[in-house]
């Protein structure tokens, strides 16, 4: 019987939660800190590709500045409450918040990066793989409960847009198709 769309779903989240298992145990095994350090240098190479590291240090400067005054200020508070006693003022908390176009940008250009970081090592290299699997898990478990046609079909797509499969694709292609079973 075929699957339905609820079941494939489930089995690509499931997948999904395996594979990200299995980043966590590469990094566990052979470098705690790798991924958190491909972070932060994509995050630098980004803010130096967009040409805004000194803003962003001149951002950071201003964030420990307010930083500062808050504290001053409830420092402030404290004193005054000592006097009255009674009165309680809520003391108001700086709003800082990134303006949404310069972080997307930022988080785009750190993304290309850190994928650039990670292909430099094995460890990485491994983890863009289990990435790519799980970026693509949805397709190939629907490849791997379609019909022969479907399955032709991502073949000829694949090969008109000059692309490879993934490897559980691949594999997912070669299956046999399972034929649809009369419901009882």
């Amino acid at each position: 019987m075929a699957l339905t769309v609820t079941e494939k779903e489930h089995w690509k989240d499931r997948i999904s939660r395996r594979i990200d298992q299995a980043i966590r145990s590469l990094c566990a095994a052979e470098d705690p800190g790798f991924l958190s350090r491909i972070e932060d240098l994509a995050r630098e190479r980004a803010l130096q590709s967009l040409r805004i590291e000194d803003l962003e240090k001149q951002v950071a400067e201003v964030k420990a500045k307010r930083k500062d005054l808050v504290r001053e200020e409830n420092h402030t508070y404290r004193k005054m409450l000592a006097i009255v006693k009674r009165w309680v003022d809520a003391a108001s908390v700086g709003y800082s918040r990134t303006p949404f176009g310069i972080e997307q940008a930022i988080q785009l250009r750190q993304e290309h990066h850190e994928k650039e970081l990670l292909g430099e090592s094995p460890l990485g290299r491994r983890i863009l793989a289990l990435r790519e699997e799980k970026e693509e898990l949805l397709d190939t478990v629907w490849l791997a409960t379609s019909c022969k046609q479907v399955k032709e079909l991502w073949q000829q797509v694949t090969e008109l847009l000059n692309q490879e499969p993934t490897p559980l694709q691949a594999k997912a292609m070669k299956l046999e198709p399972v034929a649809d079973l009369p419901e009882h």
